[in-house]
């Protein structure tokens, strides 16, 4: 049993797994806000991710030992291939999740008058720092304006520039008591439509729609007069299920209520853009694929915001391990129990 040498294969294990807590509690952490309960919960699981990547060691030193059993050793083989099986899936993770942040016109399988007709952008929440947005989330809101001033060059709608006195008009209308407040809608004219979705967390002064909405109208001018976006906001979700149901129903709601284009006709929005962070598009798109289910004629177009680089190794391995347990380890046991 010389190829269970607790120095050869549980040592590297133990280093390997301190050095991702470490690291997350560094870099990750003070990513998402500065005060979180669920920090223990963020950091076990990243930790548990160095100990599982300590597992291709382990394998590799039952695999090649001489001195071991034929079963030891096959036994060992059988570790490896797993493991880089399981490397290579969590490669193609991130590939997936890193593509996601190129530009709307240049990866979408739409045509252009296709995307010219998405007036809805639906950006999710990603926690506060205070009362302002967190730096995970402030990439999300950058990426929904530079998504929203990409739509206004395909329509050919030149909104990029907005007066200071505007967007002084538009901060201090719409943040408290309202899941819907809407400000920068030009009159006669439809404006595109920006949902920030968020609710408020215990530990949070404000639901994150509101510091959302605030961050869009102050940094990027939109939700102002002039802007030809309006900001909605969704202030009651707590899950990324609920961001994408609530905010789609609002999105509906508002076209029964009667908004109109120039023709006089009621504006149907069935493409919806989906803005989140590269780690988290994958799983994104799993709920968005679900949510079409309960809402026929919906398409959900989901793209990714750059993750701040401190937090992104620690993002991606924590979100790895959340899509195995809701919705890669379902989707097998499904098969086996059919």
């Amino acid at each position: 049993m010389a190829a269970l040498r607790p120095t050869r294969w549980l040592v590297p294990g133990m280093l390997a797994t301190a050095g991702s807590y470490a690291a997350a509690w560094r870099f990750y952490l003070p990513q998402l806000r500065a005060d979180m309960p669920r920090a223990t919960a963020h950091v076990l699981s990243v930790g548990t991710a160095g100990a599982l990547a300590s597992w291709g060691w382990g394998a590799a030193v039952l695999g090649t030992d001489a001195s071991s059993s034929r079963r030891v050793r096959v036994l060992g083989g059988f570790g490896c291939l797993a493991w880089v099986g399981l490397a290579n899936h969590f490669c193609r993770f991130v590939v997936k999740g890193v593509t996601s942040t190129k530009k709307l016109v240049n990866e979408s399988p739409h045509s252009d008058r296709q995307l010219a007709a998405t007036d809805a952008i639906i950006v999710l929440g990603a926690g506060l720092t205070g009362r302002e947005p967190s730096p995970l989330l402030a990439r999300r809101l950058d990426r929904a304006a530079q998504v929203a001033r990409q739509l206004d060059v395909i329509r050919g709608r030149d909104n990029a520039t907005v007066s200071p006195g505007a967007i002084g008009m538009g901060a201090g209308g719409g943040e408290k008591g309202s899941s819907n407040a809407e400000v920068g809608a030009d009159d006669g004219e439809v404006p595109g439509v920006i949902i920030v979705s968020g609710g408020q967390g215990a530990d949070e002064p404000c639901s994150e729609a509101e510091a959302m909405a605030r961050y869009l109208r102050s940094t990027a001018g939109l939700g102002v007069s002039g802007s030809g976006w309006s900001v909605l906001q969704e202030n009651q979700a707590t899950s990324t299920e609920e961001n994408l149901a609530n905010s789609t129903r609002m999105l509906l709601e508002r076209d029964a209520e009667g908004t109109r284009d120039a023709s006089g006709q009621a504006a149907a929005r069935r493409t919806i853009v989906v803005v989140t962070s590269d780690f988290h598009v994958p799983r994104t798109r799993w709920h968005a694929t679900h949510a079409v289910q309960d809402i026929p004629g919906v398409t959900y177009r989901v793209v990714g915001a750059e993750t701040p680089v401190g937090a992104r190794p620690a993002a991606y391995v924590r979100e790895y391990a959340a899509s195995v347990v809701q919705v890669w380890g379902p989707q097998i046991l499904s098969r086996f129990l059919r």
